[in-house]
């Protein structure tokens, strides 16, 4: 894949990137796990702390489809052995072409309001991201968005059974080695009837505002939406 951006900005890229900050030049190793598909029914795409609902949310628009999510990963430990790694960008992959440019995607829908970080963003409080379909999530499991609004019917025992409690809780599948590797969980959202599912990762250094990110081809045409979580420098627009 051709590489128009600076190495501050590097999803879905692999090998060597070497970043130069203030503190000086760092060096990263990156790789690229396959974490499966997601199904974005409706088109409108959730970026969200899954383990957290209170937390600021994003939804940005893609065309209804079901899409590759990528996952690169950085080994930042010294010895470049993988001793270190960290998941530094968690990719909705929507076309298979060479990026030409990027930008922070306007939201179709947010909870909550921009930062000091001047971006609307993920906001993680729980040390994990996730792409999920709005409408999936909210008809399958209005429990998860009742947390943060009392007007939505609250059923404690899905809520728990997925999150908290449940033997395939979110919480506990993000840390087991099967079927995908400790830290990437890509599983079905509770009762649906088409296997309607939800991507969670673990979100690199742990929580903070993370930038939600559109590539586009040379015609402007979408071709992946990123959540930036700021391992391989801080993204800067």
């Amino acid at each position: 894949m051709r590489w128009p951006f600076e190495g501050t900005f590097a999803p879905l890229r692999e090998g060597n990137v070497q970043v130069t900050d203030p503190d000086g030049t760092h060096s990263y190793l990156l790789y690229v796990d396959d974490v499966g598909t997601l199904q974005v029914n409706s088109g409108r795409l959730l970026a969200c702390d899954p383990l957290t609902p209170m937390v600021e949310r994003v939804v940005v628009a893609v065309e209804p489809g079901t899409y590759p999510v990528r996952v690169t990963v950085a080994d930042v430990s010294d010895a470049k052995d993988r001793s270190h790694l960290r998941v530094a960008y968690v990719s909705l992959v929507t076309a298979q072409a060479d990026f030409a440019s990027r930008k922070v995607l306007d939201p179709l829908g947010m909870y909550g309001d921009p930062g000091e970080e001047g971006f609307y963003g993920v906001g993680v409080d729980a040390g994990a991201v996730a792409f999920v379909d709005e409408v999936n999530l909210r008809t399958l499991f209005p429990g998860w968005f009742a947390v943060a609004d009392p007007d939505v019917p609250f059923d404690e025992d899905v809520y728990d059974n997925a999150i908290a409690t449940g033997p395939d809780r979110w919480t506990e599948l993000l840390n087991a080695a099967s079927p995908l590797p400790a830290g990437f969980v890509n599983v079905p959202l509770p009762s649906a009837p088409n296997n309607e599912n939800i991507v969670i990762c673990s979100s690199g250094w742990g929580d903070g505002v993370y930038p939600v990110i559109g590539t586009y081809d040379v015609y402007g045409n979408l071709t992946g939406v990123h959540i930036d979580l700021q391992v391989v420098g801080d993204f800067t627009d």
